[in-house]
């Protein structure tokens, strides 16, 4: 089952991230979406965080399917999440060697990937 939830865009107007809830599968419309990136709207679920929904009414939906999102995922997932939010910090990211030297774009494709399986 495929639903649709609508983002409010940091320019005016609203983006569509389609989740398909069977493959627990996330692909937004966005700019960077369409480019095969990480954004701000498919990682919203990772930390679910609905501040972003144009409609109200889809919180208690949004927070079903973040939950459930991020129980299946497990500790691949935790552990690319934080790397990426590391990277994103820009600190240095010493207490992992596999990560270590791994650019903020590298992540954010590895993390795609991971959400695309």
């Amino acid at each position: 089952m495929k639903i649709e939830f609508v983002f409010n865009s940091s320019s005016s107007g609203t983006h569509t991230v389609e989740a398909d809830t069977l493959g627990m599968k996330l692909q937004c419309h966005c700019q960077a979406g369409q480019c095969h990136q990480l954004c701000k709207h498919i990682r919203a679920f990772f930390k679910d965080d609905p501040s972003m929904l144009h409609f109200p009414a889809q919180h208690e939906l949004f927070h079903a399917f973040s939950s459930q999102l991020n129980a299946m995922r497990g500790g691949a997932w935790a552990k690319l999440q934080e790397d990426l939010e590391t990277a994103s910090s820009g600190c240095e990211m010493e207490y992992s060697p596999g990560v270590k030297g791994r650019t903020r774009d590298e992540l954010k494709t590895e993390f795609v990937k991971i959400l695309r399986l």
